[in-house]
């Protein structure tokens, strides 16, 4: 099984969007846009998923597995001291670069279309209004 160092960098940046809702809770949308496209947000958080993700890639899954092919009778041939770097078949330091390279980037886009979706926030509210108008009423 193999994961592409793309594809696993970008499941890990998500991670740092995460967040998001419960920062609109306490923000205005352009003051999340502010931080998401702030340069050392960017930097503090690539830095704080790349160290994440380098660590997570680091543990040993190989006890894990051994414990699934006892519940499940399926033999893996996963060596005991099998990393889930191993399973993905990347290296760790690899992915890291990727994530400091790329985050900053997907938090500017996610600062974009936090301030798109600002601007279109009275559209969708009239037209929650109208479909709210449009839905018959219970007997």
């Amino acid at each position: 099984m193999s994961i592409s160092k793309n594809a696993l960098a970008a499941c890990l940046a998500a991670a740092a969007l995460l967040p998001a809702p419960a920062m609109a809770q306490e923000s205005s949308v352009s003051e999340i846009q502010e931080k998401l496209n702030d340069p050392m947000t960017q930097y503090a958080v690539a830095g704080m998923i790349s160290a994440m993700s380098k660590a997570m890639l680091e543990m040993e899954i190989g006890p894990f597995m051994k414990s699934m092919e006892q519940a499940t009778g399926r033999h893996s041939n996963v060596p005991e001291d099998a990393t889930v770097a191993d399973l993905a078949g990347t290296n760790p330091d690899e992915v890291q670069d990727k994530l400091i390279e790329t985050v900053p980037a997907m938090m500017a886009s996610a600062g974009t279309m936090a301030g798109a979706f600002e601007k279109m926030l009275p559209q969708l509210r009239e037209m929650a209004e109208r479909m709210k108008d449009a839905i018959p009423a219970r007997p």
